[in-house]
């Protein structure tokens, strides 16, 4: 490749958005930036120039390759896990609680989650509850943070996402946004710059684990959790084997590829069987051939000399007739 020009490159790129988490390792701060990938107007070195607007991170772009690098005391990764506090806020109360969310999310598309204070008073106290709605506005859960829960305690706002709450105080209409990832990125950049590649090679010809993992696998992104603690990644790894696929006709990839060697196996025998009958047939067609045409040389030898003696026995028996005429003519 050559071309910084992203429609250029394999596998293609597509307009959309990729996120990075950046973590200053000073103060334990965690920030998601999110970045806009425009096929027809962006370029490598665009996307090099937006990465490095990041504070903590400079990024280059030379001979077709994306270089990242995060400054002293700061981190990043492309990793997809929750921000332990609320994307946005809008909390109005005059002493507002520390609101915290963990948990790694289960969901199968990205998702902001907004989440709306229903009635007023302080946490643990009265009616209080947080209405929680998903990106297409539906209600997903309703969530008592009034008279019976308990300051600190972890409630499920779904698809494994909780929310915990400090003592504090709400108001009515409060809301709080928290945007959950099952991609970081939707554009298809980093694999085709070869960040946060699993595999190297363009074709099944020369697939292969990449050279990195397999010299280093602890390199290999086990964790969605924010703590990189947990084997969550790891675990859908191995369950792809048993996920059934649209791509490949609704089948695991195991079935796919027990069904492929099959066909192909199926096809081998069928051709080797025509040829096996081709090369029959011209076998035969050669033995007619050599039927009708050929000639043994000592056998057509023997027939010229039978031929040889008959024509001389027919050219005495001439003579001998033709001698008596000429006689009997004599005579006569």
């Amino acid at each position: 490749m050559t071309s910084e020009n992203l429609a250029d490159f394999d596998p293609p790129v597509t307009s959309g958005k990729m996120y990075i988490r950046v973590i200053n390792t000073a103060t334990g701060e965690t920030a998601r930036h999110e970045i806009d990938v425009d096929v027809s107007t962006d370029s490598l070195t665009t996307i090099a120039a937006k990465i490095s607007a990041i504070t903590g991170l400079s990024a280059s772009a030379a001979s077709s390759r994306l270089q990242i690098q995060a400054e002293a005391n700061y981190k990043f990764d492309f990793l997809p896990a929750v921000l332990s506090e609320p994307t946005t806020s809008n909390l109005t109360g005059t002493s507002p609680p520390a609101i915290s969310v963990s948990g790694i999310y289960t969901g199968d598309e990205n998702q902001t989650f907004t989440v709306t204070v229903a009635g007023a008073g302080s946490v643990g106290n009265g009616d209080l509850r947080l209405e929680v709605r998903d990106g297409y506005g539906e209600v997903v859960a309703s969530l008592n943070v009034g008279s019976g829960y308990a300051a600190g305690d972890k409630l499920d706002i779904g698809n494994g996402i909780k929310i915990s709450l400090s003592p504090g105080d709400l108001n009515a209409g409060d809301t709080l946004e928290i945007d959950a990832f099952a991609s970081t990125d939707t554009s298809g950049f980093l694999a085709a710059v070869g960040i946060n590649t699993f595999f190297s090679g363009s074709s099944a010809i020369d697939m292969a684990v990449c050279s990195q993992i397999t010299s280093s696998p602890g390199q290999i992104a086990a964790a969605l959790g924010p703590e990189l603690t947990d084997n969550t990644n790891a675990l859908r790894l191995a369950a792809l084997k048993d996920k059934t696929l649209g791509s490949l006709s609704g089948m695991t990839p195991g079935e796919f590829y027990r069904r492929l060697a099959a066909d192909i196996g199926q096809q081998l025998a069928v051709k080797q069987m025509r040829q096996e009958n081709v090369e029959t047939m011209i076998q035969n067609l050669a033995n007619r051939q050599s039927d009708i045409s050929g000639v043994n040389i000592n056998d057509e030898a023997a027939q010229m000399l039978i031929f040889e003696q008959m024509f001389q026995a027919m050219a005495k028996f001439l003579s001998t007739v033709q001698s008596s005429i000429l006689t009997l003519m004599e005579i006569l």
